[in-house]
């Protein structure tokens, strides 16, 4: 008898999981995707700035809007869209102007109306 609720309690589980993501699938809404979340850049010099490109994708169903950013240090300048539609591809530009020479770790946070938010953006750098 403990076997037959066993079975029945899974089988009820994953039915209601399954409700889940497909409910998902159908609510819809921005997808950021990005391939790659961080940065290492080893050739910066002090006083220059080094400009990297992230290309990043809305694979979701609705516009993709950018609404704050921040980053751990001011060496750090971030650019990118307003606005990405759904289905196109975009970049975010992150300038690096180190002061002096040594090694940097930070972090950009990036946000935006997807559901995963904040973006994190994890940036390493050794500057001579």
């Amino acid at each position: 008898m403990k076997l037959i609720y066993t079975l029945a309690s899974a089988i009820i589980i994953s039915t209601s999981a399954i409700a889940q993501d497909k409910a998902i699938e159908k609510e819809g809404g921005s997808q950021f995707t990005m391939a790659k979340r961080e940065i290492i850049v080893l050739d910066a010099t002090p006083n220059k700035t080094k400009v990297i490109s992230l290309p990043f994708i809305n694979d979701g169903t609705e516009p993709l809007i950018f609404t704050n950013k921040n980053s751990s240090c001011s060496c750090l300048a971030t650019e990118m869209p307003k606005e990405v539609k759904a289905g196109e591809k975009g970049v975010i530009k992150v300038h690096f102007t180190a002061p002096k020479a040594g090694d940097y770790t930070e972090t950009i946070y990036i946000q935006t109306n997807a559901k995963s938010i904040p973006q994190i953006i994890k940036f390493k750098a050794s500057v001579e």
